[in-house]
């Protein structure tokens, strides 16, 4: 009886520095066409980042019990816990798979695969081939391998591997041609330097090997053969790419007489590697080129083991963007905030550089992007952290921040000096960079292939210059705090980010003003009123924008967006010395912004049904003597006596004739007439009534989406969901699942 061959399945879980849209798993194929080549074993990749675009993905092929061996690519650090907990699930499900993981994060901390509940079969240090080889070879044999930990084992020659096969990826080319997507591919391997924030060493890989220049053109072909190139940006994904001037320049010859249909080639390399006849080379190649320039400061860049000559590096890299300038080659060069040994100094130094640099019009074709210092298992800092914390003063707060949630803020969480604090340097470098990078936005002049795909960079950086990341950093370092022991503070009263959503309100009365053709008044409200008071805290980076939020976690209520509020009010005339009733109080924003405008000659009844609701409408409001806050269901003409101008903040399903007969002429009322049903379709008119001698006259002013009706049933329904510890919110979804208004 034949045996049947060994099934392998290598999975990546998805890839947390995956660009959108990026297509292509080279290791994987790599490590398939390998096994393929070398065994009888069938082997099948799973992308799970590629079978969610998929019309019928089928993720759940991850736990078929048909597989013999499963490989798990924990690319990075950030990957772990969801690599570690995929593991888990497979192995409750079929208890008899040889489990294998590589990464990078593997090959730093193998040990984080290894305890005694692993999942885990076999970790993979450094380069997956050969070990993976003798794992099948052990399962296709019957046996298992007695080794937990594997490599490195290296291929000290690239040529040595079978050609790249891509029908391994045969069940996401149709996708992938469709989309247009980059495409990512490897030339090379290995990095003689050794930066000390890199994870590169990690994998222990000696020097720099790559495929021969025939190698590689030989694979590039079959590469658009299996994808089509054409009209898509292709990426070379090497730690570096062109070490040795022969391989690089025969490279790009090659690459020029084929002629690929790409829009543009990208490519990571180092500035004092390359010539002035590199660059032109580039150029005619149809290149961009990102360069790690990590610092401006000359001290730092020592410290980061960039250089052993900063000033010429630094005067290297002016010299060499301003020939891209010239030839019209587009670049982007990285900066690193907050490295270990940073100080204010060295930080303002490196400001002055790139400002220098950016003031000369040759510097226009590229942009600068700043990432902040992410503390990184298997780098040289990691290794000799001890040393970085006696000579700096370096502190980082979570050293094994992958075991845990919020990875984005807690891997950046490092005090990088004595002088110079995590929230300092974050307060630092926005003040310094964010105007360079806003300036390279506005003066970036590259107008060749591709140009689109650099502008969605620069816009990328804009946006991490914003304030809604300041302000999520902010609430980010408040929930570890609590979260690590130290004594709890609140974001919503940080005085930088007040400081942040004061400019925001600023900004965004002004704007509204106009648009809306609201009052002075109105808009010197919304500038006054703290609507981050209003909301949880972890609502904070929002709050400063046009923008509804939850209020409470089944969605029933939302604090409506600030433009809802100065549209209603300028439809209500809401004016000194008016009696306003407002029909849902939420947690009270729109009331404070109503007390400022009626001034103390007028007042503010807001009235709410849900408990939670009115107790932190009551807190928050309690330092207003013209608001009075009650707790009530739906007798609104009740409700409404004494007053001239009614508001309904939810929808209502039809005229509320009773509300309008109790009312005096002059009065006016405004809501949003109409249902939502619950395929979340809504049909809503925002509705206005005034009243004169004659009687009401109604008059539309456009669609809006609003919440339901909360009495009666609805606020029945609302008691019944989960209580919160802290104020209403604090369990909400996220904001972009909030009923917003819309004029």
């Amino acid at each position: 009886m034949t045996q049947s061959p060994v099934r392998v399945l290598l999975a990546s879980p998805g890839c947390t520095f995956a660009a959108d849209g990026t297509f292509g798993v080279p290791h994987l194929v790599s490590l398939g066409s390998y096994l393929r080549a070398h065994t009888a074993a069938d082997v099948q990749v799973l992308d799970l980042d590629w079978e969610a675009r998929l019309q019928k993905p089928q993720p759940e092929q991850l736990f078929d019990l048909r597989w013999d061996v499963i490989g798990l690519s924990c690319y990075s650090s950030f990957d772990y816990l969801k690599t570690y907990h995929l593991a888990v699930a497979i192995r409750q499900r079929h208890p008899g798979v040889c489990l294998v993981v590589g990464g990078y994060h593997p090959s730093a901390r193998s040990a984080d695969f290894t305890g005694e509940n692993s999942p885990f079969d076999h970790v993979v240090v450094g380069e997956g081939e050969r070990p993976l080889l003798r794992i099948v070879q052990a399962v296709a044999a019957g046996q298992r391998l007695a080794e937990r930990v594997l490599g490195p084992e290296i291929v000290s020659k690239l040529d040595d591997l079978p050609p790249q096969d891509w029908s391994l990826l045969a069940r996401y080319l149709p996708a992938a041609r469709a989309s247009k997507a980059q495409v990512t591919f490897s030339l090379s391997r290995g990095c003689p330097f050794h930066c000390a924030f890199c994870m590169e060493s990690a994998k222990q890989s000696p020097g720099w090997r790559a495929f021969s220049p025939e190698r590689a053109e030989q694979e590039l072909l079959a590469l658009h053969a299996a994808i089509d190139l054409t009209d898509r940006p292709l990426f070379f994904s090497d730690p570096l790419f062109g070490l040795q001037p022969a391989w690089r320049r025969e490279m790009l010859e090659r690459l020029q007489r084929l002629q690929l249909p790409v829009t543009k080639f990208w490519a990571l390399s180092r500035v004092d590697l390359l010539t002035d006849q590199d660059l032109q080379q580039f150029h005619s190649t149809n290149f961009g080129l990102g360069f790690g320039l990590e610092s401006g400061d000359p001290a730092m860049l020592a410290i980061v083991h960039k250089s052993h000559d900063a000033g010429d590096y630094l005067q290297r890299f002016g010299a060499a963007i301003q020939v891209a300038g010239r030839l019209g080659l587009p670049w982007g060069a990285n900066l690193i905030a907050g490295h270990p040994g940073e100080t204010p100094e060295s930080l303002k130094t490196s400001a002055l550089y790139i400002e220098r640099l950016l003031q000369n019009s040759w510097a226009h074709t590229g942009f600068v992007s700043i990432d902040p210092y992410r503390f990184y298992p298997g780098s040289p800092i990691d290794l000799t952290l001890p040393d970085f914390a006696k000579r700096y003063g370096t502190r980082v707060h979570c050293p094994r921040w992958w075991d845990g949630a919020d990875p984005g803020f807690t891997a950046a969480w490092v005090d990088p000096s004595r002088t110079l604090d995590f929230r300092t340097g974050h307060r630092l470098t926005h003040a310094l960079f964010g105007p360079l990078v806003r300036k390279a936005q506005r003066e970036f002049a590259y107008r060749g292939p591709a140009q689109q795909w650099f502008a969605r960079s620069l816009d990328h950086q804009v946006r991490l210059f914003g304030a809604p990341s300041q302000l999520q950093t902010i609430r980010d370092f408040h929930v570890w705090r609590r979260l690590l022991g130290h004594p709890a503070t609140d974001a919503r009263h940080d005085p930088e980010a007040a400081q942040l959503l004061r400019g925001q309100r600023a900004t965004l009365a002004k704007g509204l003003q106009v648009k809306l053709h609201a009052s002075d008044s109105l808009r010197e409200a919304v500038m006054a009123v703290p609507r981050e008071q209003f909301v949880a805290a972890e609502y904070l980076p929002w709050a400063g924008l046009d923008r509804a939020l939850p209020l409470l976690a089944d969605n029933s209520a939302t604090l409506s967006a600030p433009h809802a509020y100065m549209l209603n009010y300028t439809l209500l005339n809401l004016s000194l010395g008016d009696r306003l009733l407002e029909l849902g109080s939420g947690t009270g924003y729109g009331a404070a912004l109503a007390a400022r405008v009626v001034g103390v000659a007028g007042q503010v009844r807001t009235v709410e049904a849900e408990p939670r609701l009115v107790a932190a409408a009551r807190r928050k409001l309690a330092n207003l003597p013209n608001v009075q806050v009650l707790q009530a269901e739906a007798d609104f003409a009740q409700l409404a006596q004494g007053c001239n101008k009614v508001l309904f903040t939810f929808a209502i399903a039809e005229s509320p004739h009773d509300l309008l007969a109790a009312l005096p002429v002059g009065a006016v009322v405004v809501a949003p007439l109409g249902q939502t049903d619950q395929t979340d379709q809504t049909d809503q008119v925002l509705t206005r009534w005034q009243r004169d001698e004659n009687g009401w006259h109604a008059s539309e002013h456009g669609p809006v989406r609003y919440v339901a009706d909360r009495s009666a049933a609805a606020t029945s329904a609302c008691r019944s969901a989960s209580s919160e510890a802290s104020d209403p919110g604090s369990n909400a979804p996220e904001p972009t699942q909030a009923t917003a208004a819309v004029p």
